[in-house]
């Protein structure tokens, strides 16, 4: 799934949409953990999840999402 697809499919209020990841940083994740081959994340806050989305396609192993609230 490519990142648009991803993103497309989180519903973000408007006005909490400067809280998510923008797609050339989602893409930049995707391409970064691709390139480095991570077998696990961790990931320290959640918002709506489009991060984590982003980095759970980029690979087929385990991610690990903290949030607070």
């Amino acid at each position: 799934m490519d990142v648009t697809e991803i993103l497309e499919t989180i519903t973000i209020p408007s006005e909490d949409r400067c809280t998510s990841i923008r797609p050339a940083e989602a893409e930049f994740i995707q391409r970064w953990i691709k390139d480095h081959r991570l077998s696990k994340t961790l990931e320290v806050g959640l918002a709506y999840g489009a991060s984590a989305a982003s980095i759970m396609a980029a690979h087929e192993s385990k991610h690990t999402c903290m949030d607070p609230f």
